[in-house]
């Protein structure tokens, strides 16, 4: 009895202590997190609390209570989408735990790697060098890690330190006892030297004006994107490697995740540091990467395109000089003219006078007789005729120098009225869907690229397509003629204006640097100077001749033939019939 009785007391007597020794480290626990927090998150910042492994809202709640900051509770379910994340506090049982479960933080619109980052986990053995690979790639650089143990422990990393550039780490830091740190302050400016004597890598496709191979040839000049970054390092006092690729048209999306399934994946997989060249600046991106967009906001739209008019057939000049309405007022005239001449003045020979009035037109002349007044209303209507066939020949001489064209279609409610098919180029229409427009159905085969259907366009009446400005204005010259005519016609007013970002990895140390200084490049004119001599460089390439003068008849050539015909047939009936009437009349 004695001896179950001091089992009995010495088991209670650990179970109490042990009791006593969770209690106090969670005490310990909660103290050090909630100095930190009311030390270096600021007042009115949306803090993201998570618990890896726990559904307990205990420390939670007591940390709430003591410092009364604003908290959000986070599952593994939900994701923030309107709600920013100014700091993060997660408590993990296990190193792997955090390892594994911590990419669910970026897969959100408003995941923050500038934020601060209090990590507490419970049992931390050697495995610290694991737990700040994983904030090495995803680019989180203020960040603090503590073992939830009584006395906690602070540990950090900087891998900015011995120009680490953000993508190695030599050591950990050791900050010492959260209750009397080493430093004064624990989350410090690491990036004190920025990005000096460091390599970034950009992924830039071959995409002109703004970003040109040089392994291609087509102009000494770099890209305008290439110019600025070019300036910027030198600023900076950072170098540039350049990974060129042939996926311009590539339209990259993101997924609901934040993943990104186009050439843009290469900043998520830490293969690139910065991708640029032409690239669009639309909403999911700018979820998924930060960007910089103010050296190109608004330069460009996307334009509708069709087929410039042609001349009209050379026939038709003969009654282009007057419009529909004036002819049938010249008609309604004549008729009108005749009948007073032949009610006034009873005229017998009714075909010969309607001959002469029209033979005006053409001002040939005539001898008048008759009576007076007859002469007089006569002389009235050569006149008329006079005036008519003076505007006729000058307006003829109009068309002779300066042709009629067809009817240039040039806004989008023509396109519908002709029944126009759409030759969009796949990029178009999937940055149409991703931006929530109605996109056009491409109804045409040779439409995979940009080019291609610019090219289809211009050899075709009946179709258009979708294009970016200055997409057409660089290879514009490969759409005149020899006598320096465009083939293409872009309509005037832009369908959309187009904002160009160059992205990088959510987390990019010195972006709003780089954002400040791209924006002074386009302020002093110097990216605009870039503009205007890449199109110059390729407008001095392009020599157009002078238009020779040419001779054309009017009249179609079986037309001709057909009245030449004709007027012979005539001729030689007229022979054969004055010759008869010749003959009848001396047989009489």
């Amino acid at each position: 009895m004695l001896a179950a009785l001091t089992l009995f007391l010495s088991i209670n007597f650990i179970y109490s202590h042990q009791i006593y020794q969770i209690s106090q480290e969670k005490e310990d626990i909660l103290d050090c997190v909630s100095d930190i927090t009311r030390k270096y998150f600021s007042k009115g910042d949306e803090i993201t609390y998570f618990d890896v492994n726990s559904d307990d809202d205990t420390v939670f709640q007591a940390i709430n209570n003591i410092i009364h900051a604003s908290f959000i509770s986070r599952t593994l379910t939900k994701r923030l989408k309107t709600i920013p994340n100014e700091g993060y506090i997660i408590f993990a049982g296990h190193a792997q735990e955090l390892v594994n479960k911590f990419v669910y933080f970026t897969r959100e619109p408003q995941w923050n790697p500038y934020a601060r980052f209090l990590i507490i986990i419970k049992s931390l053995d050697a495995e610290l060098e694991d737990i700040f690979n994983v904030f090495l790639k995803f680019h989180v650089i203020n960040v603090v890690v503590i073992n939830g143990t009584s006395d906690c422990d602070l540990y950090t990393y900087n891998p900015f330190e011995d120009y680490g550039c953000g993508k190695r780490f030599t050591k950990i830091i050791h900050y010492g006892k959260c209750r009397k740190p080493a430093v004064d302050d624990i989350f410090p400016n690491k990036l004190i030297t920025g990005f000096r004597n460091c390599t970034i890598i950009i992924s830039a496709p071959h995409w002109p004006p703004y970003s040109i191979d040089p392994s291609r040839n087509v102009t000494p000049s770099t890209g305008i994107e290439q110019y600025m970054f070019q300036i910027i390092s030198e600023l900076e006092h950072f170098d540039v490697e350049y990974i060129y690729s042939d996926d311009a048209e590539n339209f990259t999306t993101v997924n609901e995740d934040m993943s990104a399934v186009g050439p843009l994946a290469l900043l998520q997989y830490n293969k690139a540091d910065v991708i640029l060249g032409g690239m669009i600046l639309i909403k999911s991106r700018a979820d998924a990467f930060d960007y910089i967009w103010a050296h190109l906001a608004y330069i460009d739209d996307l334009r509708f395109m069709v087929k410039s008019a042609t001349d009209v057939a050379i026939w038709k000049n003969v009654y282009l000089e007057f419009q529909p309405t004036v002819w049938m007022l010249l008609t309604l005239t004549f008729v009108v003219y005749s009948i007073i001449f032949f009610v006034l003045f009873s005229v017998k020979d009714k075909n010969s006078i309607m001959l002469k009035m029209w033979d005006s037109f053409f001002q040939h002349g005539h001898e008048v007789r008759g009576r007076f007044p007859i002469k007089c209303f006569f002389i009235a209507w050569i006149w008329f005729a006079f005036l008519i066939n003076s505007y006729y020949q000058s307006s003829l001489v109009s068309l002779s120098n300066h042709p009629a064209k067809d009817y240039q279609i040039s806004n989008e409610d023509e396109l519908r009225y002709f029944n126009m098919k759409a030759c969009i180029s796949p990029a178009i229409e999937t940055f149409q869907l991703a931006e929530g427009m109605k996109p056009y159905m491409n109804m045409i085969d040779e439409c995979d690229s940009l080019m291609q259907s610019m090219k289809s366009v211009s050899q075709d009446d009946d179709i258009f397509t979708i294009t970016l400005n200055s997409l057409y204005l660089y290879h514009k010259h490969e759409f005149y003629n020899q006598w320096g005519a465009s083939s293409v016609y872009c309509f005037s007013i832009p369908l959309s204006k187009i904002i160009y970002g160059i992205y990088m990895y959510k987390g990019f140390p010195i972006h709003e640097r780089l954002h400040s200084v791209s924006l002074r490049l386009r302020e002093n004119g110097l990216l605009d100077k870039s503009v205007y001599d890449i199109y110059y460089e390729r407008m001095i390439k392009h020599h157009f001749h002078q238009k020779p003068l040419q001779l054309f008849l009017l009249i179609p050539w079986y037309l001709y033939i057909f009245g030449m015909c004709l007027s012979v047939a005539v001729f030689i009936l007229e022979f054969v019939v004055v010759k008869k009437f010749i003959r009848h009349s001396s047989e009489r």
